[in-house]
């Protein structure tokens, strides 16, 4: 999430005037007919531009020559890969160790990338569509011509009430019950210095600070999940707005968290990320939703799927306090009311498959 200065800059003409004249938007992305090789990881800085770059720019120029490849990298190792400064692979990233075929030389395959379009050398090698991802835990590069592609149905996950042993349940089909309540109050700042627990890319613990872990039953078999997750949020809440997460991780066997994709979002932007609709407080709504991070893994027999639902509150991020004014502008004096927030057995999670 934005931080408030960020926010006060970006509202200010001359960062409107800077944007504008240096990147595209919606239909300016037709004029673009030179060759774009964007290349991704799946965790931390980076992916969301990514893939909206890729994705406005076939969307107004469908014929564009523009091709992604994305892996288990962060946003530096996108750009070099996983070779280090002394010719060696770096094998792990964040706790998870890479599968071999991900440990690739990607400015190697930009040189060859500059050779095909500049030389008339054959394309490279790792491009044989629009995208290229490595499927996590498969040890497998795989190629689609669209991110769409990249999987052939969706499954439908409900956050349940209902408890398991360690949180909330993941459905495959929906429960009555009632709704679950969060109570998350903006004015306490005692947690200003608490350390968050999880975070790595492989890691013994989950964070559901102001929040909840859905977890599916173990699965009987091996499943393939590629692409964007998406979903809907059905809710009631007392305030105008807020900010929340939605993040999907792979449970495995001996207990650990492996991360797939998270979704971070200001309730008001959902519908519209460009004007600003808020929330109804004492209304049932719901938020339709589609993350912006890619992200491709064969998950275990034995695993479960994990959602972890939570409302943002932390330091590193700019606290909207709900009360429809601008947040930016917002102090702790409009923290004065807790946010309250029913969760209904209605909200679901769709996962993108490949069968």
């Amino acid at each position: 999430m934005p931080n408030p200065m960020f926010d006060r800059w970006i509202s200010h003409p001359t960062y409107d005037k800077y944007w504008q004249s240096v990147i595209p938007y919606e239909r300016e992305f037709a004029g673009i007919n030179i060759p774009v090789l964007n290349t991704a990881g799946y965790y931390f800085g980076g992916p969301g531009a990514a893939v909206y770059y890729f994705s406005e720019h076939l969307r107004y120029n469908p014929k564009a020559e523009h091709y992604l490849v994305i892996g288990p990298y962060d946003h530096l190792e996108a750009q070099r890969g996983t070779m280090n400064s002394f010719g060696e692979h770096t094998e792990f990233i964040s706790g998870y160790k890479r599968d071999p075929v991900a440990l690739i030389d990607l400015t190697e395959v930009r040189y060859q990338w500059f050779d095909y379009v500049l030389k008339g050398a054959s394309k490279p090698a790792l491009l044989q569509d629009r995208v290229n991802y490595e499927v996590t835990g498969a040890n497998r590069w795989k190629h689609a011509p669209s991110l769409q592609d990249m999987a052939t149905t969706e499954r439908r996950f409900y956050l349940v009430s209902d408890k398991s042993d360690s949180g909330y349940i993941l459905s495959d089909h929906r429960l009555a019950g009632e709704p679950v309540t969060q109570m998350v109050n903006f004015a306490d700042r005692s947690d200003a210095d608490k350390k968050t627990p999880g975070g790595d890319v492989l890691d013994k613990d989950l964070d559901t600070t102001n929040g909840f872990a859905f977890k599916s039953a173990p699965l009987a078999e091996s499943v393939e999940v590629s692409g964007l997750f998406s979903g809907e949020l059905d809710f009631v809440c007392n305030k105008k707005d807020f900010d929340f997460n939605v993040a999907l991780f792979e449970q495995t066997k001996d207990g650990n968290y492996i991360q797939l994709a998270p979704y971070w979002a200001r309730a008001s932007y959902v519908q519209d990320r460009a004007q600003r609709h808020l929330v109804t407080p004492g209304k049932r709504q719901h938020l339709s939703f589609r993350s912006i991070r890619l992200m491709s893994r064969q998950l275990a027999p034995g695993s479960r799927l994990v959602a972890v639902l939570n409302v943002i509150k932390e330091p590193g991020r700019q606290l909207n306090y709900g009360t429809g004014k601008d947040v930016s502008e917002e102090t702790i004096e409009d923290a004065k009311e807790p946010l309250v927030i029913q969760w209904y057995n209605d909200s679901f999670i769709d996962v993108p498959v490949w069968q």
